[in-house]
């Protein structure tokens, strides 16, 4: 499975403890975020904001052996707000290595992007 596989399928977990179990089978043991190590305390800090969305749905996933990039979309299911994930990452060993992650504020939700009308109004 290539590396923008993995991370899908990671991303798509919509679970904080399946994330943390699953961790070391897509991210590198010497992973980066931003440009920094990741340490444990981080890396739960990175899997609350992903694990609390839902609806979460592939936008873009893109990638070979060495670099990829995947976008994803999801709800908030405190404030309904839909938020849009961007990773872009290098790999060695079929394991993410190094990853820029990009967070859009909030988006309409892809009804009203649509132009469909939101359920609830008139």
């Amino acid at each position: 499975m290539l590396p923008h596989q993995r991370l899908l399928n990671w991303l798509e977990l919509e679970d904080e403890q399946q994330q943390l179990e699953q961790f070391t089978h897509v991210f590198a043991p010497d992973a980066a975020l931003d440009g920094e190590l990741v340490p444990w305390d981080r890396v739960l800090d990175m899997l609350e904001v992903q694990a609390c969305l839902r609806d979460v749905r592939s936008v873009l996933a893109e990638g070979c052996d060495t670099h990829g990039v995947v976008v994803l979309e999801g709800r908030d299911p405190v404030t309904s707000l839909w938020h849009r994930k961007a990773w872009a990452f290098t790999a060695r060993d079929g394991l993410v290595q190094k990853v820029a992650l990009t967070t859009s504020q909030g988006l309409p939700s892809p009804q009203e992007r649509s132009g469909g009308r939101p359920r609830g109004r008139p």
